[in-house]
């Protein structure tokens, strides 16, 4: 049996606004199996990214539970986020320092390796278009060897046809690092290469069988 990295039971959330409580989420139940592509379809306002940061620790549930057993993850966000005056493997590398992990060069290089941006290495944001910087922070995140890689609509700001090659790309990295990846997508199903598994109004999933 498939080891169970996210648990959800009638997971529910809501937030405060002026006129009263505004529920994003109701009775959501899912089981997420470890080396698992979760894909979540669907247009903005609908929960994903509420979902999302339930899953990241960064929100508590209003009703339900949810329960994760990742001991590490990473969060990839719809913009890169990279600093602009550092070089390609200084913006991967930061993280890494901060968590005073070891063998920091060599987990850039391996992670740079994997995403085909070695000689790029030296470079700086400005000088990547959209989709190499995008892979910057996908290397960024896989650096800190997650259990679990969260990603938040990371290609939603790029043309169709980089889109659906970054698509491709990820499908590759998931297959390669065998990582357990959650990610969230706009309501495109052209772009959405990995679905085999429907729950309810936007929610796919494929398992790495």
């Amino acid at each position: 049996m498939s080891e169970i990295l996210i648990k959800a039971i009638d997971l529910g959330f809501s937030y405060k606004a002026d006129n009263g409580d505004v529920e994003v989420l109701k009775d959501i139940n899912l089981s997420v199996s470890k080396g698992s592509f979760l894909s979540i379809i669907g247009p903005s306002g609908c929960g994903k990214t509420s979902l999302l940061r339930l899953i990241a620790g960064l929100e508590s549930p209003t009703s339900g539970n949810i329960e994760v057993a990742a001991q590490n993850s990473s969060y990839v966000f719809q913009q890169p986020a990279l600093f602009p005056w550092a070089t390609v493997k200084s913006n991967i590398a930061k993280p890494l320092k901060l968590t005073k992990a070891k063998q920091v060069e060599q987990k850039v290089g391996d992670v740079l390796e994997l995403v085909g941006l070695s000689e790029f290495a030296d470079k700086y944001p400005h000088q990547l278009s959209g989709g190499m910087q995008q892979r910057v922070s996908i290397a960024r995140a896989l650096a800190m060897e997650p259990d679990l890689l969260l990603m938040d609509e990371p290609f939603g700001a790029l043309d169709e046809q980089t889109r659906e090659n970054m698509n491709l790309e990820l499908h590759s990295l998931w297959k390669t690092t065998g990582k357990t990846v959650f990610f969230c997508n706009a309501f495109d199903f052209g772009g959405c290469v990995f679905i085999d598994r429907y729950f309810g109004s936007f929610f796919y999933a494929r398992k790495n069988n």
